[in-house]
């Protein structure tokens, strides 16, 4: 693996061709501007306000504890609510189904 290596002419031309370079200048107000747009980060929008609010532990926490009594509620009134069907809708059922599952022969025979 033969490199290349620089010679010391070579460097110091190098380094030597640096020497004329100035400080680098921001454009005017930079740092107002900047100030300004690190302002506005901190200002969210309504949004970012309710986001806040919601995210922090003792909102999520009660909000979840909410929600499952209210489905605990619904669900254990859904399964308490029995209600009873007459015997005469079965019966009714039962002769309606009957009729359907006739066949078609059956039906045209008594004509």
């Amino acid at each position: 693996m033969a490199s290349k290596r620089l010679t010391d002419k070579q460097m110091d031309e190098i380094l030597d061709s640096l020497s004329g370079m100035e400080k680098a200048e921001p454009r005017p107000f930079f740092y107002t501007r900047l100030q300004a747009r690190m302002a506005a980060e901190t200002d969210p929008s309504p949004w970012g306000k309710a986001m806040a609010i919601l995210s922090r532990p003792v909102v999520a926490l009660a909000t979840l504890v909410i929600f499952l009594l209210v489905n605990g509620f619904i669900l254990f009134n859904k399964f308490e609510r029995k209600t009873t069907v007459p015997e005469e809708s079965y019966q009714a059922l039962a002769m309606e189904y009957s009729e359907m599952n006739s066949p078609f022969y059956e039906s045209t025979e008594n004509r």
